[in-house]
């Protein structure tokens, strides 16, 4: 006799929604890492979209969808964060992050 073992995938918050730290964070399916876009020895040269886009490709592949940054506001890295992501999300939209 065949049995069948159908496993039923976590369920996700809703995209769009402002969900709390709570809502994602501890669920799987929401692997989360420090991320810092830098590529040279000081944060006096910014990422740019291009080489931020490159790096969310690289965490997309790898199951990334949630990033901690550090000191991003104050040294100019997060409004080009954030512009990749959308850049990302807009030309795939099944892309999160």
């Amino acid at each position: 006799m065949a049995m069948t073992v159908a496993c039923k995938e976590p369920a996700k918050p809703r995209l769009g929604s402002n969900l709390s730290a709570a809502a994602i964070l501890g669920k799987p399916g929401y692997t989360a890492i420090s991320f810092g876009g830098y590529r040279h020895s000081s944060r006096d040269t910014v990422p740019t979209i291009a080489e931020l886009k490159e790096d969310l490709a690289f965490l997309q592949a790898m199951g990334i969808k949630v990033l901690r940054t550090y000191n991003t506001q104050e040294f100019g890295e997060t409004a080009n964060l954030l512009e990749a992501i959308k850049q990302m999300k807009d030309a795939d939209p099944t892309f999160e992050m």
